[in-house]
């Protein structure tokens, strides 16, 4: 029984959740396996689902291969980015961005953490730059085909923002007009 005095931990919960099984490695590795399980499908869902959905708008926006979607992590980006008839290099951006934040942690867990901080910072600004560009492509790429721009900000709502989004994405897609 947990003291209602003592300030709660993690291990706590887990042990009054679970008792003595929650010490055992077999238990812990089954709640690592089954956590693990969760992430993958949501990620295999996230995938799937944005994949289908920016096709089908490359589609509806004419592109040339709407197949290009199904590029991990970059797909919607190269999609929207298409459909909004806009610049490619915040695209490149974005990728900087994402090696210069490798980068940062590198640097900053093996060699100075000064110049890994540093490292980090630049990451983030060229992040931020290219996930501005990303909202504004989404806008235009929205109008392309005849939806309302601002769908794309509903990404924005904390809690219920992404699921909004999702469901906006779909409408695009997948709606007749």
């Amino acid at each position: 029984m947990m003291n209602l005095g003592q300030p709660l931990n993690s291990s706590m919960i887990i042990n009054e959740l679970f008792g003595s099984a929650a010490e055992e490695p077999e238990f812990l590795g089954f709640l690592a396996l089954f956590y693990g399980l969760i992430f993958a499908f949501i990620f295999l869902f996230n995938y799937l689902y944005m994949a289908f959905a920016f096709m089908y708008i490359g589609k509806k926006a004419r592109l040339n291969e709407p197949r290009l979607s199904w590029i991990p992590f970059l797909g919607p980006m190269i999609i929207a980015m298409q459909a909004a008839k806009m610049h490619w290099w915040p695209l490149i951006l974005f990728c900087a961005g994402n090696l210069t934040m490798l980068a940062g942690f590198i640097l900053l867990f093996n060699v100075s953490a000064i110049s890994g901080i540093l490292i980090l910072i630049i990451g983030y600004i060229l992040l931020l730059i290219s996930v501005i560009y990303y909202f504004v492509w989404q806008w235009k790429m929205l109008e392309a085909i005849g939806k309302p721009g601002w769908w794309v900000l509903m990404i924005l709502i904390p809690q219920v923002g992404v699921i909004i989004y999702y469901v906006f994405i779909g409408l695009a897609a997948w709606s007749k007009n």
